[in-house]
Formats: structure tokens, sequence, C-alpha cells
């Protein structure tokens, strides 16, 4: 446990450095651009996000699994780059249905603000997956540090200094620059690890024996179901509430900081552990995590819940009507933090099968009620579908993980 808490401790610092920036930086757009027009640029960045999502064919996680147990022995292994070619091909396909949209959006529809978006996401989906599965090789070496200064922390802060500096006031441009940058510099350190390589480009094509189902649709699931709401308001209600919503979301992700270091630390050792049938060890890893999360999310959920209409209104006076959102966003926190790794530790135990049945179910589940509820509720009805599918989908998991294998992610239940 003590190891535990200084491997998170250490490494949850920075972790915290990169939310606060986030929510800086989602600050400092709203105050330079607007609400309605960081309102699109956020609205740019959930489409570019789902998009990516399903282009990464969930090599994610893989990725993560297949390092974590050969992470000593990496000279000859090459299933980053042949990743590379399989996603390069996919978002092509992606790239084309994008810039065909670009035209048709162009041409016959009038909404300049959306030519723009479409017009980014054609330039930005290649580099912004590869950047995020070089990202998951570092967490499958265990170089977290890495893989948290490239997830968007890094990203963020560039763009930040070259807009302040003057370079560009376009800020979809300066995006679009930084995050080639960004993969590029990635690309090179996940070289350095993966020494002596030979691409054979017969074993690159072979969808089939690389490929995952459960691990493509486990990826673009859940981190859809994270978006979707954001994406959904942009669509069918305004910009201006695209804002506050990615202000309330960048809020309360600030919660989960201990979960996603533990997920981001342990989940290669979920692996190791799991092949060399250490289930104990399993056991004492996902309570310890349990009782982490709760113990550093309940004291931070209840801040937000306290002064909520205080944090909102720093982003703007308007935000403050926003209350109802961020406190359901809370809970969702709040789930997520008690429930502990329970999708990690399925994952890299090889139940995917089953954390990919859920993820499905939760995700269309979240669409439905999301759509629903917008049109019943507004903006309110995004936040609590993606509560009632959050709930359905973590505790579901944790009877399936605690019934079948006897490992209890809940800290309190045995």
């Amino acid at each position: 446990m003590n190891k535990l808490i200084v491997n998170v401790l250490s490494k949850i610092v920075l972790k915290g450095l990169a939310s606060l920036f986030g929510v800086y930086f989602s600050y400092f757009l709203i105050k330079d651009l607007g609400p309605t027009d960081s309102g699109v640029f956020f609205w740019f960045l959930s489409i570019l996000i789902i998009t990516s999502s399903f282009a990464r064919l969930g090599f994610d996680q893989q990725i993560i699994r297949y390092y974590g147990i050969n992470y000593k022995n990496l000279k000859n292994s090459g299933l980053l780059y042949i990743t590379y070619i399989q996603v390069l091909i996919v978002a092509m396909i992606f790239l084309t249905f994008i810039l065909l949209l670009y035209f048709v959006v162009q041409f016959v529809v009038t909404k300049n603000i959306d030519v723009e978006v479409y017009k980014y996401l054609f330039l930005n989906i290649v580099p912004y997956s590869f950047i995020f599965l070089n990202v998951n090789f570092f967490l499958g070496v265990r170089k977290v540090t890495l893989a948290i200064i490239f997830s968007n922390f890094i990203i963020q802060i560039l763009v930040f200094v070259l807009y302040k500096l003057g370079v560009s006031k376009d800020v979809f441009f300066i995006y679009t620059i930084v995050n080639y940058f960004v993969f590029i510099i990635s690309f090179a350190i996940c070289t350095f690890y993966i020494r002596n390589f030979n691409i054979d480009f017969k074993e690159a094509l072979n969808f089939k024996k690389h490929f995952n189902i459960n691990f493509f649709l486990i990826t673009a699931t859940s981190i859809s179901s994270n978006w979707i709401g954001l994406l959904l308001i942009g669509y069918i209600l305004n910009k201006q509430d695209v804002a506050l919503y990615n202000a309330a979301v960048k809020i309360s992700f600030s919660m989960s900081l201990v979960l996603q270091t533990i997920n981001q630390i342990m989940g290669s050792k979920f692996a190791l552990y799991h092949k060399n049938g250490q289930i104990d060890k399993i056991k004492n890893l996902a309570k310890n995590s349990s009782m982490l999360c709760t113990i550093f999310t309940v004291p931070t959920g209840l801040l937000f819940i306290f002064f909520s209409s205080e944090i909102l209104g720093f982003f703007d006076k308007s935000f403050e009507s926003g209350t109802l959102v961020l406190l359901l966003l809370v809970l969702v926190q709040f789930v997520n933090a008690v429930t502990g790794s329970v999708g990690t530790i399925l994952q890299m135990i090889n139940e995917e099968k089953f954390w990919r049945r859920k993820s499905i179910v939760s995700f269309v589940l979240n669409t439905l009620l999301t759509l629903f509820l917008l049109f019943l509720t507004g903006i309110n009805g995004a936040p609590l579908g993606q509560l009632i599918a959050i709930s359905y989908l973590m505790i579901s998991s944790f009877y399936y993980l605690k019934q079948k294998h006897g490992i209890s992610s809940i800290f309190f239940i045995r």
C-alpha cells in the first residue's frame, strides 16, 4: 500500500498540473475568444476525439497489455509500428469521408463555422491518433511521466504559448501545427525505446492477426461516451452551451486524477500479474486503488458541490446557470472513483469481451438518453444521461468481476 501511495503521489503532482492547466486553457480561450467562438473550438475537439477513438482501431489498450507483459524485451517488438500502418489505412478512409463531408458542408450548407471545423478535423486526425498510440506505448513500458506529458498536456501548453506570442490568432491553425510537432517528438522517443526494428509490410497488413474487435469497440465506445454529450449539445443546442459544458467537464475530470493515475501506473502490472497467476496481487491492488480514489475524490467533489456556481462563474458569468450540469458530472466521477479500476482490470485479465458488451450497451444508452433528455430538459440532459449509463456500466462490471474472479474493485466490499 505504501509503495502504491508513493508511486501515485509522485505522478499525481504532474497529472494535477496537467489537469489544472487544462482548466486554465479552457478559461483562457473562453475569455479571449468568447463563449461562442471558444465553444466552436471545443466542439471541434470533441469531434476529433470521438473520430480518433474509432480510427485507432482499439490498439490503445492492446498496446498497453502487450508491452506490459513484454516490456523487458522490446528490441524486436514492432507492434507499435504495425499499428501505425493499420491505423493510417483506416484514418485515410475517415479522411476521405471527412473531405467529402467538408465539400458538402461548404457548398450546400452556409455555416462557415462548420466548414472550418471539418477542414481542421481532416488535417488533425492522423497526428492526433498517432500521438495517443505513442502515449499508450509509454504506459505499456511504464514511462507514465512521458504518457502524462504527451497526453494533451504539452499540446495545450504549446498552443497557449504560441497564441500568446502572436504567432497566429487562429487557434485552429496553431493547434494543427502543434499536433504535428508533438507527434514527431513522441515518435522519436518511441523509436529510441524500440531500436533495430524491422517492419514487415506483409505482417503489417495482416489485420486479422493484430486487430482485436473487443479492444476496438471498448476504446471507441468508452472515449465517445465521455464526449458524446458535448458533441450533441453542439448539434442540438448552441456553441455557448458547448463552452459551458466543456468547462464543467474539465472541472469534474480533475476529480478523477487519482483513478487515471492508478490506471496508467497499474494497467500493465495487472496484465503481468494475471499472466503469472498472481491473483492475490491483483486483489490487493484493486482494493487499494479504490480506497485511494475514494479518499481523494470525496473532498474534491464536496468542494465542487458547495461552490459550483462560483466555480462556473469564474469562466463566465453566464455559466452560473449550469450548476446542475456540474453537480451531475461530479456524481459521475463519484461512481467512477468508488468502483475503482474495474474496467482496466477486466481488459488486462482477458475479460475484454464482457467489458466490450457492457461498454456498447452503456454507450448506446448514454447516446439515446442524452438525445431524449436534451430535447426534454436542455443542457442538463447530457450529464444526466451519462450518469445513468456510467452507473449501469460500472456497477454491473463490478458485480461480474466479483462473482467470476473473486476480485472486488470497491474497497469496502470484500
